[in-house]
């Protein structure tokens, strides 16, 4: 968690529990954009399990940083397959 500078607060959210923000919170994420050599953008379609929706690759940081922390997946190639 860190505040509105991207500061740590001092708190660290664990994957799956709800997180209770409070007044200038956050909890930084990474979304992971890729593009194709033609310059569009590529997105991710989801299986049929999940209805076959498209999203976008992203994840929480890590802790123990500032404004620039390390995202939780290091190498987005891995990620995406």
């Amino acid at each position: 968690m860190v505040d509105g500078d991207g500061q740590p607060v001092g708190k660290t959210v664990v994957r799956g529990t709800k997180i209770n923000f409070e007044n200038g919170e956050y909890a930084p994420v990474v979304h992971v954009y890729s593009r194709d050599g033609n310059g569009r953008f590529l997105i991710q379609k989801m299986s049929k399990e999940k209805a076959s929706l498209y999203a976008t690759t992203g994840g929480m940081m890590e802790s123990g940083g500032g404004v620039f922390m390390k995202p939780r997946f290091a190498n987005p190639r891995k990620k995406l397959g």
